[in-house]
């Protein structure tokens, strides 16, 4: 990733990240990324961890036992990494992020759990990452569309997985083709990157295909969609207040940013735009 690109999404979670986990009430998931009401979640814990759960699941699927090694592409302030080394104890677990702030939470929370010996949070960009050591389970849960590029996720991906391992990825992407996106759906995906500092926002065939040429078979690609609570009353207030904030101008400003990309990504969910996908992959080399 582009320097001055990495600074930018830096700045925007050092900012962000304490209020994130103040008002996101997940308790030990110590999840920034989106709940998943699924059949059987009761509490918001259970739902920020509910991807880790289908994570590890398909991870144990695909490779026949637990994995020795795991890295997390985009770890913030580690809990999927927290509940995968509770769920394979013998594992050793890395993650990268480019926030200072998030690396600080991590290594902190790392020690409460003492798992500071199974798990290692690196700041940096997993990108540009020389002499990786390769992991049998590389995940990347709402992280690479902050990249560029598709292609240059899934190089990195390659560097960082071992020939014969899992890469799961999980995030936002275009449900159709985006030759059908209205006006409005434009708008609002302009928002969402601008917002939320993203490179680039796929469709779901794009990553299908891309993965394909860059030596990685699809094994199973899951719409999660329908477990997101789209109408919550924040989301409502937040419709009413998130656009003025971006008409004023106030996109530069990280806490005026989260809210006009977290707007525009759930009305881009309302319309049918995106779709949230697990993407589970195999190294073939």
């Amino acid at each position: 990733m582009n320097k001055s690109n990495s600074d930018h999404v830096a700045q925007y979670y050092d900012a962000n990240t304490r209020q994130f986990l103040a008002s996101s009430d997940t308790g030990e998931a110590v999840a920034i990324h989106r709940k998943l009401w699924a059949p059987g979640m009761e509490t918001p814990a259970a739902a920020a961890a509910h991807i880790n759960h289908l994570v590890a699941q398909a991870a144990v699927h695909a490779l026949g036992r637990e994995p020795a090694s795991v890295t997390d592409l985009g770890c913030g302030v580690g809990g999927s990494l927290f509940h995968l080394a509770r769920c394979w104890p013998h594992s050793k677990l890395t993650g990268y992020t480019l926030s200072h702030a998030q690396v600080q939470i991590a290594q902190a929370l790392a020690s409460q759990r003492q798992l500071q010996d199974q798990c290692d949070i690196k700041q940096g960009d997993f990108t540009a990452v020389d002499s990786a050591t390769r992991s049998e389970l590389v995940i990347a849960i709402e992280s690479h569309t902050h990249l560029p590029s598709l292609a240059v996720f899934f190089e990195a991906a390659r560097q960082h997985v071992l020939p014969g391992g899992i890469v799961v990825l999980v995030d936002d992407m275009l449900a159709g083709d985006g030759s059908n996106l209205t006006h409005k759906d434009r708008k609002l995906l302009d928002a969402f990157k601008r917002g939320w500092r993203m490179g680039h926002v796929p469709t779901v065939r794009q990553v299908l295909e891309q993965a394909d040429a860059s030596g990685l078979e699809v094994l199973e690609h899951r719409d999660l969609g329908d477990f997101l609570r789209l109408y919550q009353p924040w989301d409502c207030t937040l419709n009413l207040i998130a656009p003025p904030l971006d008409w004023l101008g106030l996109v530069g400003i990280p806490r005026f940013a989260n809210m006009i990309g977290g707007n525009a990504l759930t009305v881009c969910h309302r319309r049918g735009v995106m779709r949230y996908m697990m993407i589970v992959m195999q190294s073939r080399s």
